[in-house]
C-alpha cells in the first residue's frame, strides 16, 4: 500500500490535497490512502516530561502510535509538506519530533 500524509493546516482540498489526488490517480498500485495529518489526535513532546530515548517506548496513546505503524507496513510513504517562508509548516515538525521516539525505541 502507498500512503500519503498532508501536513497542511489549511482547507481540506487545498494545493496539498491536489498534489495528492494528482499523484495518486498516476500511480498504478490498487491500495492507497491519504492522511490529513491536522485531523489526527497528536501529543507533542514539549508537553511530556518522559525521558524517552533509548529506554521505552512514547508513553503517549495518541494517534502517532497507529501512524507510526501503518507507515511500517506501508510499501511507499509520501509526505507532502507545505513551506511558508523558507519553512516546513509546523505539523510536519511535529511529526518529526514524535517520530524520534519510535525510531529509537523500536
Amino acid at each position: 500500500m502507498n500512503l500519503y500524509i498532508s501536513f497542511s493546516g489549511r482547507i481540506s482540498d487545498g494545493n496539498s490535497m491536489s498534489l495528492i489526488d494528482y499523484m495518486m490517480k498516476k500511480d498504478k498500485f490498487a491500495e492507497q490512502e491519504s492522511i490529513l495529518f491536522k485531523d489526527l489526535n497528536i501529543h507533542s513532546c514539549s508537553q511530556c516530561d518522559y525521558e524517552c530515548f533509548f529506554k521505552k517506548p512514547c508513553i503517549y496513546e495518541d494517534d502517532m502510535n497507529k501512524l507510526f505503524d501503518k507507515i511500517l507496513n506501508c510499501h511507499k510513504v509520501f509526505l507532502v509538506i507545505p513551506i511558508y517562508n523558507s519553512f516546513a509548516f509546523s505539523l510536519y515538525l511535529k511529526f518529526k519530533e514524535r517520530m524520534q521516539s519510535h525510531i529509537f525505541s523500536s
